[in-house]
């Protein structure tokens, strides 16, 4: 399963999976309009498919803001 984020003029997917009875979340930046993607290296776990997706937003967002 997978969502797109927006932050600024970048677009990411955050792509979960069930994992050991709660979910894992992935970070990948999309690069263009064809569906070329990038690794961010960003992987989070969560009970829930929802806060293992928001920990990886957070994470980004954190990731993004440092200089």
């Amino acid at each position: 399963m997978s969502r797109e984020v927006s932050i600024g003029e970048r677009r990411f997917y955050i792509v979960s999976e069930p994992e050991d009875g709660g979910w894992k979340a992935q970070v990948l930046e999309l690069l263009d309009d064809k569906g070329s993607t990038k690794d961010m290296g960003i992987i989070t776990n969560g009970e829930t498919r929802g806060l293992a997706d928001e920990r990886a937003v957070g994470v980004l967002q954190h990731r993004l803001r440092e200089p």
